[in-house]
C-alpha cells in the first residue's frame, strides 16, 4: 500500500516522499525513510491509516502554553505581570439582535460590474468595534485568534499580516492552528468588501474577530496580539534563531552570497523573512512564519529553566490579550494534567477553494466561502468533510 499524508500547509493529499522533501527544504536535513527522523519538531508523529496520515507539529506552544503553565506555576509575581497584558475587551450582544449572516456571496460581476473594494488607504483607523457574543459551538473546543500586526509606529493600529485561528480541544488534548491569508476578499461590516488584513486597522480586534466569525461560522471570543516591534524584540531576546534559507530566499535578501544553508537570524532578519511574500506568495509567507515560530519554540525549549522563566516574563510585556485569568488557569490545569498538546497546522483558503482575482489595482484571493467553512470546521472540530 502506498502511504499518503495530508499537507499541513494546504490540506492536499501528498506522497510521503514529497512530505520528506518538504521537510528537507524546511530544515536542510534529510528525513530517513521508515518514518525515523532527525528533528522531532518536523515530523513529531506520522499517523498512518488506509486512507490518510496526518503530520502533527509543535511550533506555537511557547506563546499559548508556556505563558499559561508558567504563570499558574510560579506564583503571584507573574499573576501581577499578567495583569499588564490583559485588557478589558469583553464580548457584547450584537446590535439589533443580529445572528448568523449566512454564507457570504460575491456580487454578480458577469455584466461587467466590478466589486467596489475598500483599500486600506481609503479608511483611517476607525472607531474600535466591540467583539460580538457568539454561542460556543463545542464546550470542549476553545478558539482563539492570534494576530500579528505590521505596525511600524509603536502604539499605532495597523493591518494584521499574521492571522491564525488556534483551537484547543480539551477532549483530545490537541491544538489546531489555521493560518488565514491576508488577501482574502471578505465583507467587513460597516465597510464593504476589502482584504481580511484591513479589518483590524479599520476597527480593532473586535472587527476582525466579528469578520472571521461571520465569514466562517466560528465562535471566537478571545485573541492574542503581538506587533512586529515585539516580534523582533523577542527573537533578539533569545539571541536569534537558526533557520534553513533556500537559495532563492538568500539571493532575494542578499544573504550568504545567494547560497542556500542554515543561517543565524537576528530579530531584524527574521522579521524580513517573516514578512516576505514578494518572492512567491502569501502562502509562502505564512509557511515561513510557521517555520520561524517553530524555530523560536525549539530555541526557547533549549534554554535553561531560569532563562525560560526570564523569557516568559519578558514576553508577557510584549503581548496583549483579552483572555481572562480564569481561562488561563483552566488551560494551564489541562496542560499540566494532560501534557503539551499535539499541534496540527493548516492554511485557509484550502486547495481548490480559491482563485486569484484583480479588482482595479488590487490583487485578491476570491474564495469559496462554503468550501472553506467546511474545511475549517473539519480541521477544528473533525466534522463535515474537508475541501478537496
Amino acid at each position: 500500500m502506498r502511504m499518503r499524508v495530508v499537507s499541513v500547509t494546504n490540506g492536499r493529499s501528498i506522497s510521503v516522499k514529497e512530505a520528506m522533501g518538504r521537510a528537507f527544504r524546511r530544515t536542510g536535513q534529510r528525513i530517513k525513510r521508515g518514518f525515523s527522523y532527525y528533528k522531532p519538531s518536523v515530523f513529531k508523529r506520522l499517523k498512518t491509516s488506509k486512507k490518510v496520515s496526518v503530520v502533527l507539529l509543535r511550533p506555537l506552544a511557547a506563546v499559548l502554553i508556556v505563558l499559561f503553565v508558567c504563570a499558574a506555576s510560579y506564583g503571584i509575581r507573574w499573576w501581577n505581570l499578567i495583569d499588564s497584558m490583559i485588557i478589558d475587551d469583553k464580548p457584547v450582544d450584537r446590535p439589533n439582535g443580529g445572528g448568523d449572516i449566512g454564507v457570504p456571496e460575491y456580487p454578480d460581476t458577469s455584466d461587467g460590474i466590478s466589486i467596489d473594494i475598500i483599500e486600506e488607504d481609503d479608511v483611517g483607523s476607525g472607531k474600535t468595534v466591540p467583539i460580538y457574543k457568539k454561542t460556543q459551538k463545542d464546550k470542549n473546543v476553545l478558539n482563539i485568534l492570534l494576530l500579528g500586526s505590521d505596525t511600524r509606529v509603536a502604539g499605532q493600529r495597523s493591518r494584521t499580516d499574521t492571522m491564525m485561528v488556534a483551537s484547543y480541544n480539551k477532549n483530545t488534548n490537541s491544538l489546531s492552528i489555521v493560518s488565514l491569508m491576508r488577501d482574502c476578499l471578505v465583507p467587513v461590516e460597516g465597510y464593504g468588501w476589502t482584504k481580511l488584513t484591513n479589518a483590524y486597522r479599520f476597527g480593532g480586534a473586535g472587527l476582525i474577530i466579528n469578520t472571521v466569525n461571520d465569514c466562517f461560522d466560528l465562535d471566537i471570543q478571545a485573541y492574542v496580539l503581538i506587533d512586529f516591534f515585539s516580534f523582533q524584540d523577542v527573537i533578539d531576546e533569545i539571541d536569534g534563531i537558526d533557520l534553513y534559507i533556500t537559495a532563492a530566499e538568500a539571493k532575494y535578501y542578499g544573504w550568504n552570497g545567494g547560497r542556500a544553508g542554515t543561517l543565524h537570524l537576528d530579530g531584524e532578519m527574521a522579521l524580513e523573512h517573516a514578512r516576505n511574500r514578494h518572492l512567491d506568495s502569501d502562502f509562502g509567507r505564512t509557511e515561513r512564519q510557521r517555520e520561524i515560530l517553530e524555530a523560536v519554540y525549539e530555541k526557547a525549549m533549549g534554554l535553561s529553566l531560569s532563562k525560560q522563566l526570564s523569557l516568559v516574563e519578558y514576553m508577557i510585556t510584549k503581548v496583549t490579550t483579552n483572555i481572562p485569568k480564569s481561562t488561563m488557569i483552566s488551560l494551564a490545569a489541562d496542560v499540566i494534567s494532560s501534557g503539551i498538546p499535539e499541534i496540527a497546522m493548516g492554511n485557509m483558503p484550502a486547495d481548490g477553494a480559491w482563485e486569484n482575482a484583480w479588482y482595479g489595482s488590487s490583487q485578491v484571493l476570491r474564495i469559496d466561502f462554503a468550501k472553506n467553512r467546511e474545511y475549517i470546521h473539519q480541521f477544528i472540530y473533525g466534522t463535515g468533510q474537508a475541501a478537496e
